[in-house]
């Protein structure tokens, strides 16, 4: 078969089967050259690669990781090798799509694919899935992880839509499972099936388990990769070849086959663990870091006010949506288009006008979590349970009068936000009214503090996740390690000593914190702020 090679900075040459470059040469694919692939360029400005390079890199480990597993699984009679071959196209094509319905900025915007929507939205588009497979035993299964809270992410549900609909139209050489594909995509694994063999079923839930897992699968290894590297910042090397390299397809205690790693990668695995924690604690969580998300997912409010509708199935193809009293047709969906129309309120919206100004960007009081825990640390108990109550009732009235899909809204610190609280208190009855006095009087503690500091009262407010360590995620029955057909499968949280120190209880029984950003000219104590606001909220 030919094929084409590309140089990747992160892995090198990667050589890709002419067969699926009709895929990597379609507009749908093509458009992930102008999707960012983080928004850490805030901290880190040469971060600026995209979901195309990463893309391919996944495609890349997941060539090496299946080639591994056929090498390595010869032990076990009910896998053979027209298994493998069956299932290897699917799945390299699914390593390969699997971001192909990401929206701009990637993570930072997802949820838009379902703002603005109602159940009945959301409902309509998981149904389009469901539609397109015509599948009862896929319909059974993700009905039941939905029923289980189980959360389906917006761009992976998107991803599978988009190559259903569109990419899987025409005839090619490549025999696709389209069930699979799906399930390894949005990590959704088999339950039993009655007229499917036991052995295959357990297999095909490896393959899933290769691409999306909770903690280790090629996706989340490359990325972990190529943020490091592109970035520039020093983190946790990772022995990739090794890693993938010991895998293997095995019998457990249960007789079920099983996806684990020799014994010999166990260094690496726990490499991996403290490189996503690293990247998760010192990047995705930090105070720069989540508010530039926030300029952004504000300009997207403002394009969505005023056009509707952005994010759709429709505008991440060639046909496109068209953008009301424009003449505009947007097609191919990228981060440019944001970009363009978020000019448009440059002059209107002050935050618009701080993401493309660092000028006159809000900065944090503290910087990291682990500033905040030093400040929190020397307040008095009684303050500690008044400052997390406080905080606590204003993200979670603030989300109830959100109709966003986002986990944490934002809050304004502002006049016009208690002007507006004010005047909806006069509309509503009794009970609304007290709690929207007590947001009031809140923001007031925030205000006078503020005032405390000599710094105006235009500030925001964020909520962020405090840190817990990706082991938590672990599910029982991955991370598996093989140690030879003369012993047992073992677990790898069974094993590690290290992993028992993880993830010790704060004193608070918070499973969040918050950051503050303002403008000042001066720098201020976070100690002296933190104490102070702790003393407002009380008095």
């Amino acid at each position: 078969m030919k094929s084409k090679i590309i140089k990747d900075a992160i892995h090198g040459y990667i050589s890709i089967d002419e067969r699926f470059f009709y895929y990597v040469d379609s507009h749908e694919f093509q458009r992930l050259k102008n999707i960012r692939q983080t928004s850490y360029s805030s901290l880190y400005p040469s971060s600026l690669h995209d979901r195309f390079t990463h893309s391919l890199g996944v495609f890349k480990l997941g060539q090496d990781a299946y080639d591994s597993i056929s090498k390595n699984t010869l032990c076990i009679n009910s896998i053979n090798q027209e298994l493998f071959d069956r299932y290897k196209d699917t799945f390299l094509l699914a390593c390969l799509l699997h971001d192909v319905g990401h929206s701009p900025f990637s993570h930072t915007s997802e949820y838009h694919y379902f703002i603005k929507h109602d159940d009945k939205y959301i409902y309509a588009v998981n149904k389009r899935l469901i539609n397109l497979l015509n599948s009862k035993h896929f319909e059974n299964d993700f009905s039941d992880k939905l029923k289980g809270k189980k959360k389906f992410t917006p761009h992976e549900i998107m991803s599978c839509i988009v190559s259903l609909s569109s990419l899987f139209k025409e005839e090619n050489n490549i025999k696709i499972d389209k069930e699979l594909f799906t399930r390894m995509i949005i990590g959704l694994p088999y339950s039993r099936i009655c007229d499917v063999p036991k052995n295959e079923i357990e297999f095909k839930n490896c393959l899933i388990q290769i691409l999306n897992s909770s903690t280790i699968d090629v996706d989340k290894l490359d990325y972990l990769m190529r943020d490091q590297a592109m970035a520039g910042f020093k983190g946790i090397e990772i022995d990739v070849e090794r890693l993938l390299n010991s895998l293997i397809l095995c019998k457990n205690s249960k007789d079920e086959i099983c996806l684990a790693f020799k014994k010999s990668a166990i260094s690496v695995i726990e490499n991996v663990i403290f490189a996503r924690d690293y990247e998760k604690k010192w990047l995705q969580n930090y105070g720069v870091v989540l508010y530039e998300s926030f300029l952004v997912d504000n300009m997207i409010k403002k394009i969505e006010h005023k056009y509707e509708n952005l994010f759709t199935e429709e505008s991440l193809g060639i046909t496109g949506i068209e953008l009301p009293k424009t003449g505009f047709h947007l097609r191919l969906l990228c981060d440019s288009d944001v970009f363009f129309l978020g000019k448009q309120f440059i002059t209107d919206d002050h935050y618009v006008k701080e993401y493309f100004s660092r000028s006159c960007r809000k900065k944090p009081i503290w910087k990291s979590e682990a500033e905040y825990n030093v400040s929190y640390s020397e307040i008095g108990d009684s303050l500690k349970k008044k400052l997390n109550n406080s905080i606590s009732y204003l993200f979670d009235f603030f989300n109830t009068r959100n109709i966003r899909s986002i986990e944490f809204t934002p809050i304004i610190l502002s006049d016009e936000t208690i002007n507006e609280l004010v005047k909806d208190m006069e509309k509503r009855a009794e009970d609304d009214k007290d709690a929207i006095e007590k947001a009031i009087k809140y923001l007031n503690a925030f205000k006078k503090t503020f005032s405390n500091f000599d710094i105006d009262f235009d500030g925001v407010l964020l909520k962020a996740n405090k840190f817990k360590s990706g082991i938590s995620k672990l599910d029982e029955s991955e991370l598996n390690i093989y140690f030879g057909e003369s012993q047992d499968v073992r677990n790898f949280r069974s094993i590690v000593s290290f992993l028992r120190e993880f993830n010790i209880p704060s004193d608070d029984n918070s499973d969040c914190y918050f950051y503050v950003f303002c403008n000042t000219k001066n720098k201020i104590n976070p100690i002296d702020f933190i104490n102070k606001l702790s003393s407002n909220l009380c008095a």
